[in-house]
């Protein structure tokens, strides 16, 4: 795989060249059991919590979230 900096940065790319900002909804399902084993829907192989936490901080820094929710 590409590994979650490379995919955040081309998508950071990608969105910051074709819209205004972005909706970042986080769905706790989306997480490893591992690390978010209280969910509804537990699936094994989700994206760790690093992962995420990585992801959000490059979001943040880009400056193109306008608005956000985080679900479970």
């Amino acid at each position: 795989g590409l590994g979650m900096t490379k995919v955040i940065e081309e998508t950071i790319e990608y969105l910051s060249a074709n819209c205004d900002g972005i909706h970042l909804s986080l769905d706790l399902d989306g997480l490893d059991p591992s690390d978010a084993p209280g969910v509804g829907t537990p699936v094994v192989g989700g994206i760790s919590y690093r992962e995420s936490h990585l992801a959000m901080e490059m979001l943040y820094d880009a400056d193109i979230i306008t608005s956000a929710e985080f679900v479970e």
